[in-house]
């Protein structure tokens, strides 16, 4: 076990992981939750589901709505979502991903 000196001293080391894990794509999602909860200003209810594209480096590379109760309410979705930032990869990694209002 590492202690927080070794844990952030020994990152800069680690090799990245082949490609996007549940745990990786958690993580991204959670941090720009809030981005996304700005939406909520639009008063629609519904489920937003968008298909994201991960580069190896981390960053999104493209987000596509694929189901939304309207056109506002998804792009506004899609672009808190472009803001995201992923562990890096060596293959970078797509997946689809629904938010509730």
């Amino acid at each position: 076990m590492l202690n927080n000196y070794e844990h952030v001293c020994c990152a800069q080391f680690r090799k990245p992981t082949d490609g996007l894990d549940r745990a990786a794509i958690r993580t991204g999602v959670a941090e720009i939750l809030p981005f996304v909860r700005l939406c909520d200003h639009l008063n629609v209810k519904g489920r937003v589901k968008v298909s994201v594209v991960v580069q190896p480096d981390g960053l999104v590379s493209s987000v596509t709505p694929m189901e939304a109760p309207t056109r506002e309410l998804a792009t506004c979705v899609a672009t808190a979502m472009e803001s995201a930032r992923f562990v890096p990869t060596l293959r970078g990694g797509s997946f689809s991903y629904p938010f509730l209002f």
